[in-house]
């Protein structure tokens, strides 16, 4: 019987030990390795926020052609001539003076305007091709718009603003660079003097921000 009571104690010993460890780890799991855990979780999480993405066009306007059926964004800081009857916009950091380059225009001056030309008519009695039969021949052979004429080795393919367009050279007064595409069977024409003049990185913003209403 005597035996049978200290056995009994040391049951009850041995499980108000194994209650107090339990306790004890309980205690030290919560106040250092939980805490340890939400730590590891807050840095998980703060890395895996990622910051806001700069605005490439903070302060910059927007011009929106309802006729034309564009729109495209420029600095503020540039001036805006905006579309005639006749003619589309004029976009240019500045105003250009008579210079001492061959163009005659001042070093550093950009100019970009946008043009459409309607499938019509008019279009197929100057250039002999319906508009996309003229895109399509572009790089292909020697066309002409009436006006300005593209041999094949100065077009080149290109996207921009997830638009396929194709790249040309364009020598009338001066040499520039014309970006052509077409749209709804319209041709757009986006013309940038100087020559070259989409790879200054104002230019290509611009030229990304382009989208058709």
């Amino acid at each position: 019987m005597t035996q049978q009571k200290g056995f009994a104690h040391a049951i009850i010993i041995i499980g108000l030990l194994a209650l107090l460890l339990g306790a004890l780890g309980f205690i030290f799991w919560q106040n250092f390795m939980k805490t340890e855990t939400d730590t590891s979780k807050s840095v998980a999480t703060t890395d895996a926020v990622e910051s806001p993405e700069t605005d490439k066009y903070a302060d910059w306007g927007t011009y929106e052609s309802a006729r034309d059926g564009y729109s495209i964004k420029y600095p503020k800081d540039w001036i805006l001539i905006k579309e005639t009857d006749q003619d589309g916009p004029y976009i240019r950091n500045f105003d250009p003076v008579p210079g001492t380059t061959e163009s005659g225009y001042p070093a550093g001056y950009i100019n970009l305007r946008v043009l459409r030309e309607d499938d019509n008519v008019d279009f197929k009695t100057r250039t002999g091709y319906t508009v996309e039969e003229w895109y399509e021949s572009l790089g292909e052979t020697y066309v002409s718009t009436g006006v300005a004429g593209y041999v094949p080795k100065d077009v080149e393919a290109i996207t921009f603003s997830g638009i396929s367009a194709k790249s040309t050279k364009s020598v009338f007064t001066e040499t520039n660079e014309i970006i052509y595409f077409v749209k709804d069977e319209a041709l757009y024409s986006i013309n940038l003097y100087p020559y070259g003049a989409s790879s200054d990185s104002t230019v290509k913003l611009m030229l990304d921000s382009f989208a058709f209403l």
